[in-house]
Formats: C-alpha cells, structure tokens, sequence
C-alpha cells in the first residue's frame, strides 16, 4: 500500500482506497425553530457546496428527510457504526 493514500478495512475485510467522506450534525431534536435553523440550515447550505459528500443529522429519536438530509436517531445510527 502506498504512504500517501488513506487505505482502511471494513468490517467485512474489503480494502478500500478511499474513505467515506460525511458531514454529519448531532442535535437532541429540531422540533423546536431555533434549534431547527441553528441545526439544519448550515448542513443544508454544506450539502449543496459539497455534492459529493454524504450529509446526516443524528438526533436522539427523530428520524426522516429534512430538505433532502436524513435525520436518523442515534440508537439506529449507532447500528450502521
């Protein structure tokens, strides 16, 4: 393997010579406005920058699509890991 490339091995251990690049946001919830601008606005306006990066917002029980973002509960997250 070369020094200058970020190789890692998956739990199934296939060698990947790239890594999976996530932007990803974690709030308790964006029930409430605020928290919803100051949460997901920014990851949205990120998203649309980087188009080839995969965007999540982890909550602690809300799960959906929110302006094209997954929203996942971190317990289901916490499986894909």
């Amino acid at each position: 393997m070369s020094s200058n490339n970020a190789w890692l091995v998956n739990n199934a251990g296939y060698v990947a010579d790239s890594w999976l690049i996530q932007a990803i946001q974690v709030s308790y919830n964006i029930r409430e406005e605020t928290t919803y601008n100051r949460e997901m606005l920014p990851l949205v306006k990120y998203a649309k920058a980087h188009e080839d990066w995969n965007c999540l917002l982890i909550t602690y029980d809300e799960e959906g699509t929110e302006e094209g973002i997954p929203v996942v509960p971190v317990w289901k997250w916490l499986m894909w890991v």
